[in-house]
């Protein structure tokens, strides 16, 4: 399940990103860890690869005590179908308690525990996933990744990205507008609906929206899955707020 929390990891303050050190090799800090290479708490190493490369970047924001963190990195990362995305994306995990980390943390900050983004070498947001993400989940989350980056998306989904773009500055009234829109004109068979959906109720939890809480968790039908979970503490956590 996700840890919903605030802009930013608790207990650290920013600072400055430190440059990649001259000469060396930014790519070669990537480490295989199951099906994915991933580069740990060194954004402008994993920054430079991505531009090297000409390929987007995923960042993995989790904290050691996160238990759903500690599961997506034992068992989606994991799974050999991943491999597919390997050389379609840099892999960076960024620790949010560590303070070598706060600066990337406080320009792509978590809305929960883990939060993903998918961001072009010249780090505009291509897409966002807040929470536990199945396999499934997760293949799509990097999908929209890389249609965004080709510009090959229209629709719900560019209402998603819109979305996504505004929540990752706070924006969360734009976020919540852009979210309706795309639930309203999505197919019902959309694969990113129940992302929307949460990112929906995180968007009105940090409105203080929560009338608009209860109605979306009376509506909205997300089944039996890990996606689910993650609503329901969200909206939990809402109406506890307005208590």
């Amino acid at each position: 399940m996700a840890v919903v929390g605030g802009g930013g990891a608790p207990g650290i303050g920013c600072k400055r990103e430190q440059p990649v050190a001259k000469g060396a090799e930014p790519c070669a800090k990537a480490k295989q860890e199951g099906a994915l290479a991933w580069i740990a708490d060194d954004y402008p190493a994993a920054l430079a690869c991505a531009k090297q490369k000409k390929i987007p970047l995923v960042i993995d924001l989790w904290a050691p005590w996160c238990h759903t963190c500690l599961s997506m990195q034992s068992t989606v990362f994991t799974d050999p179908s991943l491999a597919v995305h390997a050389p379609r994306f840099v892999f960076v995990a960024l620790d949010t308690d560590r303070e070598v980390n706060a600066a990337v943390v406080a320009k792509f900050p978590p809305s929960a525990w883990p939060t993903f983004y998918a961001i072009s070498p010249d780090e505009a947001v291509l897409a966002r996933f807040v929470g536990a993400a199945s396999l499934a989940q997760f293949h799509a989350f990097l999908d929209s990744g890389a249609r965004a980056l080709a510009g090959g998306i229209a629709g719900a989904d560019a209402r998603l990205l819109g979305a996504e773009r505004a929540a990752a500055v706070k924006d969360y009234a734009t976020a919540d507008e852009e979210l309706t829109i795309a639930l309203e004109i999505a197919p019902k068979d959309w694969s990113r609906r129940a992302d929307a959906l949460t990112a929906l109720i995180v968007a009105k939890t940090k409105r203080g929206d929560h009338a608009g809480c209860l109605t979306l968790a009376e509506t909205a039908e997300l089944g039996n899955t890990a996606a689910a979970t993650d609503f329901l503490i969200t909206a939990m956590a809402c109406a506890d707020d307005r208590a």
